[in-house]
């Protein structure tokens, strides 16, 4: 599958390098404090850049917010885990009567 995928990229990727390659035609763009001429190509490639930047910074935020979920719900487990164990030894230990006797 990850072939697949890899090969999927690479051809979209080669497709958008023939565009770009054939596309010479200048663009006015203009952002908020002035404008410019831009080949189109470099503009989308800019864009391009720029959105796979906020993509990458927006996923990394939320590996991180898992990654500590993660851990937090790890030590949560080992107290758990703790605590369990120490009521079974309490348990074990206890010895067991007849509920029949004890009404009685």
């Amino acid at each position: 599958m990850r072939i697949i995928l890899t090969i999927a990229i690479v051809i979209c990727l080669v497709i958008a390098v023939m565009l770009g390659a054939e596309n010479h035609s200048e663009v006015t763009f203009n952002y908020l404090v002035a404008q410019d001429q831009f080949n189109l190509s470099t503009l989308l490639g800019g864009a391009f850049a720029l959105g796979l930047l906020v993509g990458l910074a927006l996923f990394g935020l939320k590996y991180l917010a898992l990654l500590f979920t993660k851990r937090r719900l790890e030590k949560q487990f080992k107290k758990q885990q703790a605590e369990l164990a120490t009521l079974r030894d309490k348990a074990a230990a206890t010895p067991l009567t007849d509920s029949k006797k004890a009404s009685r």
